[in-house]
This record gives C-alpha cells, sequence and structure tokens, in this order.
C-alpha cells in the first residue's frame, strides 16, 4: 500500500491502522520527551516543596521553644513572688518571736534550688546545653 505524505506534516509517518490512517509524531531522543521533562519540573517542585517543608518546621520548632521558655519565665515569676511572699511571713513571725516549724523550712531550702533550675532555663542558656546534649546522644 502506498504512503500518502502531507509536506505540510513531512516529520510525521503516515500509517493505517486497522483500516484507519494513523499520523504518528516523530520519535525524539529520550531527554527531549514531554514526559521526561515534567518528571524533571516535578522533582524541582518536589525538592523546592521539601524544602519549604523544613523551613516552615523549623520556624514552628522554634516558635514551640519560644513559647516553653515564656512559660518558664511566667511561672518562674509566680514562684519567686510566692516564695518572697512566704519568707516574708517567716521573717515577721521571727520578729515576733514565734518558732518556725520544721515544715516551714523545706520550702526555705527547697524553693531556691527549683528556682534556680528555671531561672536557668528561662533566662540562661540551658535549652542550649540541653539540645547540645540531645545532638550528643543522637550521634
Amino acid at each position: 500500500m502506498p504512503r500518502l505524505l502531507d509536506p505540510s506534516v513531512s516529520h510525521h509517518h503516515l500509517h493505517k491502522q486497522n483500516g484507519v490512517n494513523k499520523l504518528t509524531p516523530p520519535k525524539k531522543l529520550p531527554g527531549e520527551t514531554v514526559g521526561a521533562k515534567l518528571a524533571e519540573k516535578q522533582k524541582e517542585m518536589g525538592a523546592t516543596q521539601r524544602e519549604a517543608q523544613k523551613t516552615m518546621m523549623q520556624e514552628q520548632m522554634k516558635k514551640q521553644m519560644a513559647m516553653a521558655i515564656a512559660g518558664q519565665r511566667e511561672m518562674l515569676n509566680w514562684q519567686f513572688g510566692t516564695y518572697i511572699g512566704f519568707v516574708t511571713g517567716v521573717v515577721v513571725a521571727k520578729l515576733k518571736g514565734a518558732s518556725l516549724p520544721a515544715a516551714a523550712r523545706v520550702p526555705l531550702i527547697i524553693a531556691p534550688i527549683i528556682m534556680a533550675y528555671q531561672a536557668d532555663m528561662a533566662y540562661g542558656n540551658k535549652a542550649d546545653r540541653i539540645k547540645a546534649e540531645a545532638d550528643r546522644i543522637l550521634v
């Protein structure tokens, strides 16, 4: 069967399939296919999207750490205020000649230790030291 060629589509191949003339595009090199270009573009977009997600996760983690530290600072303010009130009451009672019950001595010793830990977390670099220790554990 003779092939009919249209000069306007000379780069295409005309063939008969099941009694119907079919026009097929020319074969392209593997790197030139639309599918390959689309796959490459999707790969680039995926990498960009993963980088954006990573950045967003890091920002979210920083915000959560800031909220935790702000909470520690707020808690420390309350504890310090309560402790100062307690110490003031103890001093006033001692000035009036009252004896200090044994149970009242425990908070005088333990509370400053707890508040020192929280002050280090809230205002010091304890969070950085904890993160560094966690990194050492993970390695």
